[in-house]
């Protein structure tokens, strides 16, 4: 038998529909079932193609749809596309309750009024306060105040049709302001209009954007003192702010976070603050501070994007000028909207792109920290705590928040280096860092600080652990010293820590490497640490992974469990019975926890860095460079990085055989002039050298035998054997310009001197988009041509590079910069001052102090000189700003140059063009390769829109 209601379908991801069910039954229980109500969640249509008959099954059969789009999710846009095709004529109302792009607002029908009544002019819309496009800009306050605008486009539409708009209006303010009653009274208002049912609706409830909220009563405060008031704090305790949506998502959010919220009132005072998600930034400057204090010793959010502007991103400088004023560490917990629970636990990715893009990569621009995920979905679509989750993360909060109130000399540390592979010549190996002078200046510094460390003479770190065997699997180290010296862990005492872990590591641990203690850095029974303890701070060597002791085992197979020995490390480290610290730190780029078997991102209880790390706060002295794996240390190991410089560099110059055969082809244009013969002999020597060091030269085998042949001088062909030095010319020419490094860093210290000069010049060499380069400034005041030089691999190319570097050297000096040279130097200076600010070392004790450690740009530091000031919290890029405008530059001349040479190689321009774009160079350059990409398919990029 047909059912006799009239049905409504739903669309929405599960974020908004936290309090339908409630709503519902508000419904049943007042009026009775007058309708049925299909909900569809977004993420299950966009995750199974073959629901799409289903769902146009379902739209056909209904009275009404409302759909809220946001994120412009294809799959489903399509789908309503057509179903709206298909049932012109029919009487289906099509309500979008939560604007969109222009592809999503053209979906409007209610009765007489569409999109298209307005006649789709951008003017019209506007004057209805109706957002021209989501995608282009849209604050999404605009939504909940779409009726105060209608009232001028009266004389647009017919009366009719106004009053559908007018209805629209309010089905966006019903939604927008959420709640059960709003909901409930949604439902009852579109019945009513566009269903034919005899029910009455409520006027919509407006609720304000920003506020405080009593978790129990659900009563919202407007300020902090009235909240203040009834909620009094207490002094001995930390306050913690959790922030979470008001409007759409706020049911979803409170169901969702109890686990985190329960776990922080155990330890911390909660201040439970809502927020749309637009304005926070804002909100939190006018209701963070009280007398001048900031109310909060850490912040936790459950928003979704950057702090300011949602989506689209607001103003980041405001943004982070807010969290350093306030001076506390910000989380934001991974809030899974969009995927179940059953599959999170099933995937090795964690989460769904767009969720690890809106809930981890936007917030690491603001500096956040700890990505835990606290909630996913049941299996019916209801937010629901991933247990455990939240109480991780409320345990990690409350462990760096302690770093605030206790004092230096109280605290232990825990310092980590490495040894990988394990041996003695690899001891305390970092990428582009000198570790061991490191570690000695960190030691020094942090005794000044006032921590209760007796740091070891200067540059005796190394040779105190070598001289104690205090090291993995070395080729030379005798296993009694080793075992003379060590930190011990008696077995009774890593049981008590093993039989904690999940059963899952257990397992996988025993069937790979046996029973505990195992056969990695044992003594008897007990299981040994290489380290030193020098008072509250422990300098120790992470353990190897087992491969090298165990070639069996893969270098790089991720599935590798760590073995006893590994487990007890960090486990010692964390627990009480064990070191106990207070915080560790890693040094240098890179180790190989992070690298450890678990999910990617969003890690389980059973994912090995949460499981082995626990509780204790995460710092890591990471390469500036190395954005890439820097990101896979901030998300599967909780670290909170602190970026160190490279050192300086210079140009490589040609030595040994390389500076040889520059020698040869110089001395072959002198001799070509003044005896043919002799240029024979010449290139003898330049083929016989090549041959002999395996330098290319674009000579045949018959062409190099031929010049021991030569009959008369007067018939030899020098044309074919000069295009080959030419091409030899131009390598070296390019080998002698790379820039490589000068010796290695020291964390702490900073560029200056010759060394800073160095690195300016090498800057100086490229044109920008700030300034072009200063040789070619140069080169232009001597009437040389400074790109015909780069082509043809002039010499003069150094001379200029040489007066480039004086120039730099009186940068500072008070003359004035000459006009013709003053954007470069100007520039230049610029850079500078930037290098000048960096102070790696009070960023480091910053954050061991629970303090906020500023987000920065990774990448080359030549290439991208903002990667300075370093000791800034690295992060990839700004995925919304890629390509930047000078890496679409760089890239757009990279095609061009391609295409050039193809044409003069083939004298026709290719067919196709293959790009292969990497993460790790897309981190590195902003965005390189997707301006050569734009620049071959003819577009370059005009911020917020495309231009042909």
């Amino acid at each position: 038998m047909p059912n006799s209601l009239p049905r409504l379908t739903l669309i929405s991801s599960a974020s908004p529909l936290g309090d339908l069910s409630s709503a519902l039954q508000h419904i049943h229980e007042k009026d009775g079932k007058q309708f049925d109500l299909t909900t569809l969640l977004i993420h299950q249509i966009q995750d199974d193609p073959a629901s799409i008959e289903g769902v146009l099954a379902t739209i056909r059969e209904s009275k009404a749809v409302l759909f809220d789009l946001r994120g412009n999710p294809d799959l489903a846009i399509s789908v309503i596309q057509r179903a709206f095709v298909e049932t012109q004529g029919q009487d289906v109302a099509f309500i979008p309750v939560f604007g969109g792009g222009p592809s999503v607002m053209a979906l409007t029908r209610m009765g007489k009024f569409s999109s298209a009544a307005m006649g789709g002019q951008r003017g019209s819309r506007e004057n209805a306060g109706i957002p021209a496009s989501a995608s282009a800009g849209t604050d999404y306050r605009q939504i909940k105040q779409m009726g105060q605008g209608l009232e001028r486009m009266a004389g647009m539409l017919s009366p009719e049709a106004m009053h559908h708009a007018k209805n629209w209006a309010k089905c966006l303010s019903y939604w927008t302001n959420s709640g059960v009653e709003n909901l409930a009274n949604l439902l009852r208002f579109v019945a009513a209009e566009y269903a034919g049912v005899e029910v009455e609706a409520a006027e919509p409830i407006a609720y304000p954007d920003f506020g405080f909220m009593d978790l129990t009563t659900g009563d919202r405060y407007l300020s902090y003192t009235d909240y203040i008031a009834d909620h009094p704090l207490d002094a001995s305790r930390p306050t913690v702010a959790v922030l979470f949506y008001g409007g759409t998502s706020m049911a979803t959010n409170l169901a969702g976070g109890q686990e985190l919220f329960a776990e922080l009132a155990n330890g911390a005072n909660v201040l439970p603050f809502f927020a749309d998600g637009i304005g926070t930034a804002e909100a939190l400057r006018q209701h963070f501070f009280h007398n001048g204090q900031r109310i909060c010793d850490a912040i936790v959010s459950l928003l979704w994007f950057r702090l300011d502007g949602g989506p689209l991103g607001g103003n980041p400088e405001k943004t982070i000028a807010l969290l350093k004023a306030l001076d506390i560490p910000y989380y934001v917990a991974i809030t899974s909207n969009n995927r179940e629970i059953t599959q999170w636990e099933q995937t090795a990715e964690g989460l769904p792109p767009i969720e690890t893009l809106s809930t981890v990569a936007f917030p690491e621009l603001d500096g956040a920290i700890d990505p835990v995920i606290i909630y996913g979905l049941s299996d019916d679509a209801i937010a629901t705590p991933i247990a455990g989750r939240g109480k991780r993360l409320a345990q990690r909060i409350l462990k760096r928040t302690a770093l605030q109130r206790k004092a230096n000399a109280e605290k232990r540390v825990a310092i980590v280096i490495f040894n990988y592979p394990p041996s003695e010549g690899t001891l305390g190996t970092a990428s582009f860092l000198d570790v061991f002078a490191s570690v000695e200046h960190i030691l020094v510094q942090m005794q000044a600080a006032g921590y209760s460390v007796m740091p070891p003479a200067a540059n005796t770190l190394k040779e105190l652990l070598l001289s104690r065997g205090l090291l993995h699997n070395g080729d030379f180290t005798s296993v009694h010293l080793t075992a003379k010296h060590a930190i011990r862990i008696p077995l009774k005492i890593y049981l008590d820590w093993y039989k904690q872990l999940p059963k899952l590591l257990q397992t996988q641990t025993e069937n790979t490497f046996g029973l505990p203690p195992g056969d990695l850095m044992v003594d008897g029974d007990d299981i040994l640490i290489a380290g030193i303890e020098f008072g509250n701070v422990v300098v120790a060597i992470q353990p190897s992974r087992g491969v090298h002791e165990d070639p069996s085992k893969l270098q790089h197979d991720d599935s590798l469990p760590a073995h006893h020995q590994y487990n007890a490390f960090y486990r010692w480290l964390d627990e009480p019975s064990g070191w106990n610290a207070d915080a560790i730190v890693h040094i240098g780029t890179h180790g190989t926890f992070e690298f450890l078997p678990g999910k990617q991102v969003a890690l389980a209880q059973d994912s090995t860095p949460d499981a082995l790390l626990g509780t204790v706060p995460h710092t890591y002295v990471y390469h500036v460079v190395n954005v890439s794996e820097g990101t896979i240390a901030k998300r599967r190991s909780y670290a909170q990085l602190v970026s160190y410089a490279s050192p300086t560099f210079t140009p490589a110059g040609l030595y040994e055989y390389l500076d040889h055969l520059e020698d040869l082809v110089d001395e072959y244009e002198v001799q070509k002039q003044a005896s043919l013969p002799r240029a024979v002999s010449v290139l003898r020597q330049i083929a016989a050298v090549c041959l002999e060091h395996d330098v290319p030269l674009q000579l045949t085998s018959a062409q190099i035998d031929q010049l021991d042949t030569i009959e008369t001088i007067e018939e030899f062909d020098f044309a074919s054997y000069e295009n080959a030095l030419e091409t030899l010319h131009q390598d070296l020419f390019e080998l002698k310009r790379v820039a490589i490094p000068v010796g290695l860093h020291t964390f702490g210290h900073r560029l200056q001197g010759d060394s800073l000069v160095d690195y300016l010049n090498l800057i100086a060499r490229y044109d920008r988009p700030e300034a072009p380069a200063l040789p070619r400034l140069i080169a232009q005041t001597q009437g040389l041509d400074y790109d015909q030089l780069l082509d043809n691999a002039d010499s003069r190319i150094e001379t200029l590079a040489q007066q480039s570097r004086e120039m730099i050297a009186e940068l500072f000096s008070p003359s004035p910069p000459l006009p013709p040279f003053q954007p470069a130097l100007d520039y230049l200076h610029q850079v500078a001052q930037w290098v000048e600010t960096t102070d790696e070392m009070a960023s480091l004790l910053h954050a061991l102090n629970g303090g906020y450690v500023e987000p920065g740009l990774g990448g080359d530091p030549v290439r991208s000189p903002h990667t300075y000031p370093t000791g800034r919290n690295t992060f990839q890029f700004d995925p919304t700003k890629l390509p930047t405008d000078s890496a679409y530059e760089r890239g757009a001349s990279i095609a061009e140059e391609t295409l050039r040479r193809y044409h003069t190689e083939h004298g026709t321009y290719p067919d196709a063009v293959g790009v292969i774009l990497w993460g790790f160079e897309t981190c590195k350059t902003y965005g390189e390769t997707i301006g050569q990409i734009l620049r071959y398919i003819g577009v370059k990029v005009d911020r917020g829109r495309v231009i042909l």
